[in-house]
């Protein structure tokens, strides 16, 4: 009995040693739960990531405070705050729900790669990413693609094997078969597997996406034709139209926290203003798995105090 009871304070007093570790050196623990970052971070990795202030750089991985997690329906509801506003209009919202706003420390946690930084030029064209004019390439990143394979209809279970495809990531069809896979693996179809058409699906150009930042018809924007969009740097005027007003909205009113209404003019704590000076800087998120990922081609701009970690390394 005494030699339990001793084992139980040992590991309460390692448990609390352990805790106090982890709080004074920031060190915490972050389950990935979706596949976001595959194949270069498997769904389901254990990170291993340091709370700090710091400035990320590029192509760097973080974890942020999802800024489109600020305001949750109750009962809770899958599908965001935001879909349902623009699909439903807010009436509707609130004759079904309570609407509750999540303080910033509490707000649902992401992970992502940092693509652009401050001042940076972001452009995303036939799925193609640009900063500042510049492809950005990164060996793990997925795309979609349309295969008819010639005298079969089927990956073969030894092919998706070999290949390291995702069962999950196939679907089939009577004419062909759709897949995500890097570039890699599909150099390596091409090379060992007979077909008659392999080719990688974008979107429509000049097809607005209403899920695609800035969530606007004024904007022809979808996950594969997206900007160019200059990222918001602190410090640096913003010249203001009521064209261009949808890209900077949430940023002048929720992450500035400014009074901000519009009607002929735009009025900025009560003083018409042509332009505005962000208070942060802002960077631009976009993850691995192109297709299987909501970032900043969808949430917009991440504002530099909802970066919480970033990674060290992964379990």
């Amino acid at each position: 009995m005494k030699l339990k009871v001793k084992i139980i304070m040992i590991s309460s007093i390692s448990l609390a040693v352990i805790y106090v570790l982890l709080r004074i050196t920031g060190l915490m623990f972050y389950n990935l739960p979706t596949k976001s970052m595959e194949s270069t971070v498997p769904v389901r990795s254990k990170l291993v990531t340091m709370r700090m202030n710091f400035s990320p750089e590029r192509n760097e991985c973080i974890v942020f405070r999802n800024p489109k997690c600020d305001t949750v329906l109750i009962p809770h509801n899958y599908n965001n705050y935001y879909v349902f506003k623009r699909k439903f209009g807010i009436d509707s919202l609130k004759k079904r729900y309570k609407i509750k706003y999540v303080p910033l420390e509490f707000r649902e946690e992401s992970f992502g790669r940092c693509v652009g930084l401050p001042g940076d030029t972001v452009k995303i064209y036939d799925g193609n990413l640009y900063v500042n004019n510049t492809l950005f390439e990164a060996k793990g990143i997925k795309y979609c693609y349309s295969v008819v394979f010639s005298g079969k209809e089927r990956f073969s279970l030894d092919e998706i094997n070999r290949l390291k495809l995702d069962r999950d990531d196939i679907f089939y069809t009577e004419e062909s078969s759709f897949f995500y896979a890097t570039k890699d693996q599909e150099a390596k179809i091409r090379s060992t597997i007979n077909i008659d058409t392999l080719y990688r699906i974008t979107a429509n150009i000049n097809i607005s996406d209403p899920d695609v930042f800035p969530n606007s018809e004024n904007y022809n924007w979808n996950i594969d034709y997206f900007g160019e969009l200059v990222i918001p740097k602190k410090g640096k005027s913003i010249a203001l139209t009521l064209d261009n007003l949808h890209l900077y909205r949430r940023l002048i009113e929720n992450y500035e926290n400014n009074d901000l209404v519009v009607d002929s003019l735009i009025r900025i704590n009560g003083v018409v203003s042509d332009n505005y000076t962000p208070k942060q800087n802002y960077y631009f998120i976009c993850n691995d798995n192109r297709y299987l990922s909501i970032d900043s081609r969808h949430i917009g701009f991440i504002p530099e105090n909802h970066i919480s970690a970033k990674l060290l390394f992964t379990i």
